[in-house]
């Protein structure tokens, strides 16, 4: 019983890891794909409110969206 308690009181002060859902990195690639690999300031806050409409985006950060293009960029 008291490793149990130990476990939830751990899981409480540990912090959720928010992934990108699938429709979000969908919103991602469709703009890569059809519009640009390298997104303006103003192109990037778009992209992020319309990925924190999404259920379970709400956490979605502009620090994760640039790292996500970085990733997700491919060299000629």
């Amino acid at each position: 019983m008291e490793a149990t308690q130990a476990l939830d009181c751990l899981g409480s002060l540990t912090k959720a890891r928010h992934r990108l859902t699938k429709a979000g990195s969908n919103i991602l690639s469709d703009f890569m794909k059809h519009e640009s690999a390298y997104p303006t300031r103003q192109e990037k806050m778009e992209l992020l409110e319309a990925v924190r409409a999404l259920s379970g985006c709400e956490e979605f950060t502009l620090d994760k969206l640039n790292t996500w293009f970085s990733r997700h960029r491919t060299l000629p």
